[in-house]
């Protein structure tokens, strides 16, 4: 005769039924979510296609997005020794603004050497950059 103690090691916790059905309703909505997005896949190889090269698109507009940032990430820290220096005028760095006058020429309409104002331009590009990389990686997780 072989008789079984309860000890906690063979114990075995059974889940309340409204635990169960909780669990049930989570796993229904999960099952219902991936069907959705399994209608949303493409299906013909012209689709697959089309999908496959506008997700390699965006991988490569992210990836070009995070050379420049990287870039600018290295141009902001020399600004900010240059910045220490509290120089009103920058030898090293400008911003120039352009207007085309034809397709040859154009025309420097201003120049910006002070490396405050350069520092805030370049910070405010470094955070439409963060934007636009959490968009594409969006997109591509999508």
């Amino acid at each position: 005769m072989n008789t079984q103690t309860k000890t906690p090691a063979t114990m075995v916790k059974v889940p309340s039924a409204e635990t169960q059905e909780k669990t049930t309703l989570e796993l229904l909505k999960e099952v219902e979510s991936l069907k959705s997005k399994l209608e949303t896949l493409p299906k013909s190889f012209e689709e697959k296609t089309l999908f496959y090269s506008q997700k390699q698109s965006l991988i490569n507009r992210h990836a070009k997005l995070e050379a420049y940032q990287k870039q600018i990430e290295e141009l902001a820290e020399d600004l900010k020794k240059e910045n220490d220096e509290n120089n009103f005028s920058s030898q090293e760095y400008h911003i120039e603004i352009y207007k085309k006058q034809s397709n040859y020429k154009d025309d420097s309409i201003a120049k910006i050497t002070n490396p405050v104002i350069i520092k805030d331009v370049i910070s405010f590009i470094m955070l439409k950059i963060a934007d636009r990389l959490q968009v594409y990686k969006t997109l591509i997780e999508a």
